[in-house]
C-alpha cells in the first residue's frame, strides 16, 4: 500500500513539475509584433490627416562669410533658407488642391499664407557645411477644408 502511495505522490509532483516548467516557456517565450500591412510605411510628408500638412525642404547658405563661426553661421543661413523653401513648397502645394471658383465662403490667401508662416519645424538634418534639410508641419484644425475653400491666385510668393 505505501508503495502504491508513493508512486501516486511521484505521479503528481512530476505532473505538477511539467506544469510548472510548460507555463515557464510559454510564458517566457518572445511574441514579436509585426507591423500591420496598412501602417507598415509612415507616411511623413504631405497631409498627415486633415488637420496636418508636412513638408520637406532643403535649405543652402551662400557660404560668403570668412569667420571663425563661419559653420554656425552657414547653419544659421541653410536652416532660414530651408525655412523659406518650406513655406513656398507648402503654397504651390495648397495652390494645387485650392478650390479657386467663386463660392460665397471662400477662405482670403492671406488668411492661408498667414497660417503657413505659423508652421513649426519638426526635424532638421544637417547634410553639410553649407546645406540642411528640414520637415516643416502645419497643425490647424480643419486644414484641409480651409485650403480647399481658399482662393490662393493671387499669392505668387510668402514674404
Amino acid at each position: 500500500m505505501s508503495v502504491i502511495l508513493f508512486n501516486m505522490k511521484k505521479f503528481y509532483i512530476n505532473q505538477i513539475v511539467s506544469l510548472l516548467v510548460l507555463s515557464l516557456f510559454i510564458g517566457c517565450s518572445s511574441t514579436q509584433k509585426t507591423p500591420e500591412k496598412n501602417n507598415y510605411r509612415k507616411k511623413t510628408v504631405g497631409w498627415i490627416s486633415d488637420e496636418q500638412f508636412i513638408v520637406k525642404a532643403e535649405g543652402i547658405s551662400d557660404g560668403i562669410i570668412n569667420s571663425n563661426l563661419k559653420t554656425d553661421i552657414n547653419y544659421i543661413d541653410a536652416k532660414k533658407s530651408a525655412l523659406f523653401n518650406a513655406q513656398q513648397k507648402m503654397l504651390e502645394k495648397f495652390k494645387r488642391i485650392s478650390n479657386n471658383h467663386n463660392s460665397v465662403k471662400q477662405i482670403s490667401g492671406k488668411k492661408i499664407v498667414a497660417l503657413i508662416k505659423q508652421g513649426i519645424i519638426i526635424r532638421v538634418s544637417l547634410i553639410d557645411n553649407k546645406r540642411c534639410l528640414i520637415h516643416y508641419s502645419l497643425n490647424k484644425k480643419n486644414l484641409k477644408k480651409m485650403v480647399e475653400k481658399a482662393n490662393l491666385n493671387e499669392i505668387l510668393i510668402i514674404n
